[in-house]
C-alpha cells in the first residue's frame, strides 16, 4: 500500500527566520522552474538509435583538426564521432592514459587528429568484439559494450517527477548535457534543525544513457541564506551493465522497455520513502550532532588530507576561517567545516568535481539507520 507523506507530516519550522526563509524557498522554486522544464522537454524529445558492430567492420575518418567521423561498414552507415564517444573509443581500444593521449594528438591540429583516427582504425581493426553503438540524430555518443544495460530514460523520468507528485516535492532545476541528464526536486517545507538554520531538503536525480555515470538518485539539502549545498545520501545507484546483447533475441526495444520498467519502479519507490518524516528528523538531528561537535585545526588537516588535494585543502580552510556567520554556520565545529567544502563547491565548473565536494559535506552528516518502508510497485 503507498503511504502519501504531505507537507502537514513534517515538523516544519514557524519562526521568523523560517518565515522569511519560506520566501526565499519560494524565489529558489519559481526561478529554478524553467530550468527543470527545459530538463524534462529536452529528454522527452531526444530518440536513440541502436547498433550493434564489431570493432573492425567500424572506420575511423579524421575531419580538420578536431573532428572524427565514423563509418560502420557493414551497415553502410555514416556518422560523426561525440567527444564523450570518442574517449569511450579509445578505452575500448586499450589505449592506456586517454585523457593525456588525447591531449598529445590535439596539440599536433590535424595531423594529430589524423594519427588518432589512424591508431584507432589499427587497433579496432585487430579486434573482433562487438560493441554497442548508441545514436542521436546523424551523431555517435556511446561506444559501449554489448554488455551495457540499455534504458531509456524518459520513462524514468516520468516515474521520477511522478514520486515527487506524491509527496508534493517540486522540480526545480536541472542541467541536460549531450550524454547526460541531472534534475533536482524540493520538497517545499522550511527546516530548522539549529536556531537559524534554515533549510530544505530535497532529490537530485541523474542517469546516462550513454555509459556517462550510472542511473543514481541522491538525497541532498540547502542552506536557505546561502548557496551551500550538500549531497546527503545515494539512495538508488546502477551500474548500465547485464547480459551480453544477443542480435537475434536480446537486441530489441521490448529488453529496453523491460529493462527500462523495473527500473522505473524502483526509483519511484525510493523517492515515496527517502524523504518521509522520520528520516528528515533523523537527519535534522544529524546536523545537530555536527555542530556540536568542535573540531581543532589539526583534526581538520588529518580529514582534508584524506579528501582533498593540497590546493584544495587550502581553500576550504580559507573559508571556514572567514569571519563570515551569515553564509557560514557560526563555531569552530563539524557542521562549519561541511559547509565550508560545499561553499568552495560552488566556484568549481567541473560538475564531476562539484559533485564530488558536495558528497563529501553530506557524508560528514549521520546517515538515518531506518528500514526502508515496503510500496508495490504502481502499474
Amino acid at each position: 500500500m503507498l503511504v502519501h507523506h504531505s507537507p502537514k507530516d513534517y515538523n516544519e519550522a514557524a519562526s521568523e527566520a523560517a518565515k522569511k526563509a519560506k520566501i526565499r524557498m519560494e524565489e529558489i522554486i519559481h526561478a529554478g522552474g524553467r530550468s527543470a522544464m527545459e530538463v524534462i522537454d529536452s529528454v522527452q524529445s531526444m530518440v536513440i538509435k541502436d547498433r550493434l558492430s564489431q570493432s573492425n567492420k567500424i572506420s575511423f575518418q579524421p575531419v580538420g583538426a578536431d573532428s572524427i567521423d565514423v563509418y560502420l561498414q557493414g551497415l553502410n552507415e555514416k556518422y560523426s564521432l561525440h567527444p564523450f564517444a570518442l574517449t569511450q573509443s579509445l578505452i575500448r581500444a586499450g589505449i592506456p592514459n586517454v585523457n593525456k593521449f588525447q591531449q598529445l594528438m590535439y596539440m599536433h591540429g590535424e595531423i594529430g587528429n589524423e594519427l588518432l583516427a589512424h591508431n584507432l582504425n589499427t587497433l579496432f581493426g585487430q579486434s573482433d568484439k562487438t560493441n554497442l553503438i548508441r545514436t542521436v540524430e546523424s551523431e555517435i555518443r556511446g561506444v559501449l559494450s554489448d554488455r551495457f544495460r540499455r534504458m531509456d530514460a524518459r520513462p524514468l523520468l516520468e516515474k521520477f517527477v511522478a514520486g515527487c507528485e506524491l509527496i508534493g516535492a517540486r522540480p526545480i532545476e536541472g542541467f541536460v548535457e549531450d550524454t547526460r541528464v541531472v534534475l533536482r526536486a524540493v520538497l517545499p517545507v522550511v527546516f530548522e534543525p539549529l536556531p537559524n538554520e534554515v533549510m530544505i531538503f530535497g532529490y537530485e536525480w541523474r542517469t546516462s544513457d550513454f555509459g556517462h555515470g550510472a542511473h543514481c538518485m541522491n538525497l541532498w539539502m540547502k542552506r536557505l541564506w546561502c548557496t551551500n549545498h550538500a549531497i546527503l545520501d545515494e539512495a538508488l545507484r546502477q551500474i548500465h551493465l547485464g547480459k551480453k546483447l544477443d542480435e537475434t533475441v536480446n537486441f530489441s526495444q521490448e529488453t529496453v522497455n523491460l529493462n527500462t520498467q523495473a527500473t522505473a519502479s524502483q526509483l519511484y519507490d525510493t523517492v515515496v520513502n527517502m524523504l518521509s518524516p522520520q528520516r528528515v528528523e533523523y537527519y535534522l538531528h544529524g546536523i545537530q550532532s555536527l555542530a556540536e561537535e568542535s573540531i581543532t585545526p589539526t583534526s581538520m588537516k588529518n580529514f582534508l588530507e584524506k579528501k582533498f588535494a593540497k590546493s584544495e585543502r587550502e581553500k576550504i580552510i580559507e573559508q571556514f576561517n572567514t569571519p563570515d556567520v551569515e553564509m557560514m554556520p557560526a563555531g569552530n565545529n563539524k557542521w562549519r567545516l561541511s559547509n565550508a567544502i560545499s561553499w568552495v563547491a560552488n566556484e568549481i565548473d567541473n560538475i564531476d568535481r562539484k559533485l564530488y565536494y558536495q558528497q563529501v559535506a553530506g557524508d560528514m552528516i549521520e546517515r538515518p539507520k531506518l528500514e526502508t518502508v515496503t510500496i508495490s510497485p504502481i502499474e
